[in-house]
């Protein structure tokens, strides 16, 4: 066998590995429990003929197995380690599966002449065995319950992929590693141990090359699968790149108030090379109002993964905790103009039944809410917020429509008042909104960048407010495409999706059918009774597009939300007071 590049692993215990290193590579197949049962019909003179077709050999963390598009001649055994299954997408790789000891991975070249459908490499440092075509035709002839074997492997990872949108990934290690000088606060990293133990798991700490506790921890607790937690400085880089080989996961730790220059950006492309889903906590001060520092890390980090804590804030690494384990829940807030209010009600509804709201996200006016929830405002606070934005209706400073109906100033200075200059990437829970670049053509979610302007965008209803120009471009109501973003929240792979839609009972209709005949007279004095106005058309037609997505995005909810709303009209901004309206019966509902 092959000497594999790097430190050993614990995805199979020490004294198995011993064992393993006697065998030859047949009996690394027969020592597979899952295949073992396969060998044992065989002759031995047909497995001494197939022996030497075998070949057992190391693979290094990062290396790649084989790559999509490669002809296919042969499957691989992982005997120990862990490989990771990806799909080619524009310039990036997309994780789909994970291949653990004892499973196969090529299954499909035993079978097929086709091209690899996907690129394989190694997550940990691995162990596998190739395993030719025509060795495994031999063992199909021999024994048919190979063949069929292949073929249930094949159909479980067909309905595997086919029924889950989340990536089942094992997290059995997760990697520290501390980038800035000075470092972030040392008990932050205590904090996110103490974080990581609330999925009620065993954790061994690994922060030593040197001590026994190394090597003792993960030999004395391997075969119970601890979560083994390799803690690392930005000074070791040598212990710190052989704790990145080793993670499942890895979480960058640095304090916000320190600069990006001279962070450890050689850890950073290491765990990139790796593959590795990385995650960056900035440290903020304990008392901080806002957090800071985001900004500087968009060039390394997307914002979605720059996660802000306070310093001691156990909550704060909660949500961290839950991120990294993909068991955050994602709150998902549909448009639908004042109706949007009664998000607070379910948010209100949420928090009391201590379901926490870990990152968060909208259209429109569900954008407006969404990001009060990613600023950390309680559900008071937020009533008392909207209240004075909505003591007048911020569209309704109308002129002459050339561009559109309103100027607009309005819904400027009330948003400039409640975010001030606050930055997506400087949100206390990630945040993201949706809006329509018409210059283009295309959907647009905003995850970096002055949130006021985001939101300025995704509420931007064409002809009743000026689209938001920036840079050239011109930006409308994201509820034109996209007016429930649940299925771009679902691809966050973060956990489960809690989606709250207002406008399902939303109907726009009259009993008039010759509108053209009437008089401006009869308009004037009947027409808002009886007729839908220029408002509420042309509020409704942006988002009949939007209306085609809706199927997919409710099933793309984990727990879908629809208060009942009937009686509340969609620009019935006035309606809204200090909460005593409708918010608490959506809050009862909710």
């Amino acid at each position: 066998m092959a000497e594999v590049v790097g430190s050993g692993n614990h995805d199979t215990a020490p004294t198995e590995v011993a064992a393993l290193a006697e065998l030859s590579a047949l009996g690394a197949l027969r020592s597979v429990p899952s295949l073992s049962p396969l060998f044992r019909p065989i002759g031995d003179e047909l497995l001494s003929r197939i022996e030497p077709m075998l070949e057992w050999f190391g693979v290094a963390a990062g290396t790649v197995l084989f790559r999509e598009g490669d002809p296919a001649p042969d499957a691989y055994v992982v005997i120990s380690g862990r490989l990771g299954v990806f799909v080619e997408a524009a310039a990036d790789l997309i994780p789909v599966a994970q291949i653990s000891p004892g499973e196969i991975v090529g299954e499909m070249s035993l079978i097929s002449r086709e091209p690899r459908s996907a690129t394989v490499l190694a997550l940990r440092d691995s162990e596998v065995v190739r395993l030719p075509r025509a060795a495994a035709a031999r063992l199909m002839a021999a024994n048919p319950q190979v063949g069929l074997f292949v073929m249930r492997l094949l159909a479980a990872r067909l309905r595997e992929r086919t029924r889950t949108r989340l990536l089942r990934q094992t997290i059995d290690s997760i990697a520290i590693v501390s980038l800035t000088e000075p470092p972030a606060d040392p008990s932050s990293v205590k904090h996110l141990i103490e974080a990581f133990r609330q999925f009620g798991r065993e954790i061994a700490v690994v922060d030593n090359p040197e001590s026994e506790r190394t090597s003792q921890a993960v030999k004395s607790t391997a075969a119970a699968r601890p979560l083994v937690i390799y803690v690392a400085g930005r000074d070791s880089q040598g212990w710190a790149r052989r704790c990145l080989r080793q993670s499942d996961r890895v979480v960058f730790v640095a304090n916000a108030a320190a600069s990006t220059v001279g962070a450890s950006q050689w850890a950073i492309d290491y765990a990139s090379a790796l593959q590795r889903v990385a995650d960056l906590v900035l440290v903020n001060d304990a008392n901080s109002t806002f957090p800071a520092g985001g900004s500087d890390w968009l060039q390394h980090f997307s914002s979605d993964r720059i996660l802000h804590v306070r310093r001691g804030n156990a909550i704060d690494f909660a949500r961290v905790a839950r991120l990294v384990f993909r068991q955050a829940i994602g709150l998902v807030l549909s448009g639908g103009g004042a109706r949007a209010f009664a998000h607070i009600g379910v948010i209100k509804a949420l928090s009391e039944a201590a379901i926490p709201i870990d990152l968060v996200a909208g259209t429109s006016m569900g954008a407006l809410v969404a990001a009060s929830v990613a600023l950390g405002h309680p559900p008071g606070e937020m009533i008392e917020i909207f209240s004075r934005a909505f003591r007048r209706n911020p569209i309704a400073d109308y002129t002459i429509p050339i561009v559109a109906l309103a100027r607009g100033r309005r819904m400027r200075r009330m948003l400039i008042d409640a975010c001030g200059e606050a930055l997506i990437e400087n949100t206390w829970k990630s945040f993201f909104c949706v809006s329509v670049n018409l210059s283009r053509g295309e959907a647009m979610v905003h995850k970096e960048g002055v949130l006021w302007r985001a939101l300025r965008a995704s509420a931007a209803i064409p002809g009743v407010v000026p689209p938001m120009v920036m840079d050239g471009q011109l930006f409308v109501d994201g509820g034109v495409m996209n007016n429930f973003p649940a299925s771009v929240m679902s691809s966050l792979l973060r956990g489960p999706v809690v989606g709250v839609e207002v406008t399902a009972d939303w109907k726009l209709e009259t009993q008039i059918d010759d509108i053209e005949e009437k008089s401006l007279l009869w308009l004037l004095r009947r027409g808002r009774r009886e007729t839908p106005n220029i408002l509420r058309i042309l509020t409704r037609s942006v988002t009949i597009n939007g209306d085609l997505e809706k199927a997919a995005n409710r099933g793309a909810a984990d727990v879908l939300i629809q208060p009942e709303l009937s009686s509340i009209d969609i620009l019935s901004f006035r309606e809204f007071d200090s909460g005593r309206g409708w918010v608490p019966s959506s809050y009862r509902r909710g």
